[in-house]
């Protein structure tokens, strides 16, 4: 129990790869390990207990640099595409297994009506409850010209509220 502290590597019978240690508890007849699996990623959250635990060592990592340089710019560019739609909007929208509401296509927004006029339809003419937060980021992809439409649209609605009240 004293050698395995929190940032060890482990391995074991329990799990089939290693395993990083990011707590460890001391229960009396057992030992809780959380941590993560060092390759996938599985979350470990078990009770073991100590007649087990000499069955776990403490792994040493050995690392060589040994890599090419063009290996080792690629594993960097796969880590860091892995979280680029935490910043781009657009690619987590193309990159997202869920599928965007009908109204949200290109291709229904620019298909005319029929027996309407063509023209640019409002955002609570088209939208769902549900698709609001697509709308938002559609707004934000369309442009600025969209948004000032209905700052017209609702400053002219305004007037006219104001005008019917006099």
């Amino acid at each position: 129990m004293t050698e395995i502290q929190p940032g060890h590597v482990i391995q074991g019978p329990r799990w089939p790869e290693l395993v990083e240690v990011r707590l460890v508890e001391d229960l009396g007849d057992y030992v809780h390990l959380v941590g993560a699996t060092t390759n996938s990623g599985e979350h470990v959250d078990q009770l073991i207990p100590r007649q087990e635990l000499p069955q776990l060592q403490v792994a040493r990592i050995h690392t060589d640099f040994t890599a090419s340089p063009r290996e080792v710019f690629l594993a960097l560019e796969a880590r860091r595409y892995r979280f680029a739609s935490l910043y781009d909007p657009l690619l987590a929208m193309n990159t997202s297994k869920i599928d965007p509401c009908p109204t949200r296509s290109r291709r229904s927004m620019l298909r005319p009506q029929r027996g309407l006029l063509p023209r640019r339809p409002g955002v609570s003419e088209t939208l769902p409850n549900e698709c609001k937060e697509k709308k938002l980021l559609d707004g934000f992809l369309v442009g600025r010209e969209r948004v000032q439409e209905e700052v017209a649209k609702a400053t002219r609605q305004q007037r006219l509220w104001e005008e019917i009240e006099q």
